[in-house]
């Protein structure tokens, strides 16, 4: 298991990585083994197949690893703005980042092809449900796939508010997370009139 800190205040975790092998109880920080002489941010770690990662990050930082974690190549990167994640359904991948740039790989994350998705906003977030995958980021924006990654449909939020995460629920809905605090979008990007309420821990 590989773990990135998420703080916007500490610059010594934005390019590190921390790995645990006893299920969190001991972590070995194993930045060494990246190929990131320059030190750029790393934004997002994900699986790619079955024995395969890859990092993204700051000016087109892309980082494979096909041993799960124990070595790592700097992979050709079909952007030179900062990414943000990628998301992976099978063999296919879509990688996502500035100003809306997406490109979709159908190799596990090898050779990418950029897509037009009808947005110019950041993308930050991504999941891919059963049916549909779905990007969220500035200003409202959604981006919408079809589950073969293709056929991008863009949505804006009203409110325009960021949406930094975003995950499946069970029953086909996506909860998002971000600026506007917790929404739920139905399986076609659009908000669903619910309330949500927050779970307290029990003392």
């Amino acid at each position: 298991m590989v773990l990135r800190c998420q703080s916007r205040f500490c610059r010594w975790c934005l390019w590190h990585v921390l790995q645990t092998l006893d299920g969190g109880k001991n972590w070995e920080d194993v930045s060494s083994r990246l190929p990131n002489p320059d030190r750029l941010h790393l934004n997002a770690i994900t699986n790619v197949g079955p024995t395969s990662l890859a990092i993204v990050g700051e000016m087109g930082l892309l980082l494979r690893s096909d041993d799960l974690g124990q070595t790592w190549v700097t992979q050709d990167s079909p952007y030179d703005g900062s990414l943000f994640g990628m998301v992976d359904s099978g063999d296919l991948q879509l990688l996502f980042g500035l100003r809306g740039h997406v490109f979709r790989s159908k190799d596990d994350g090898i050779t990418w092809v950029e897509l037009t998705t009808g947005s110019e906003q950041t993308l930050l977030g991504g999941v891919v449900g059963n049916g549909e995958a779905l990007l969220v980021g500035n200003a409202g924006s959604v981006v919408v796939f079809n589950e073969k990654l293709m056929a991008p449909r863009s949505i804006i939020l009203g409110g325009r508010k960021a949406s930094s995460s975003v995950v499946e629920t069970n029953d086909g809905h996506f909860i998002i997370v971000g600026e506007a605090g917790v929404k739920i979008l139905d399986a076609s990007g659009e908000l669903m009139d619910l309330n949500i309420s927050m779970a307290t821990g029990e003392e």
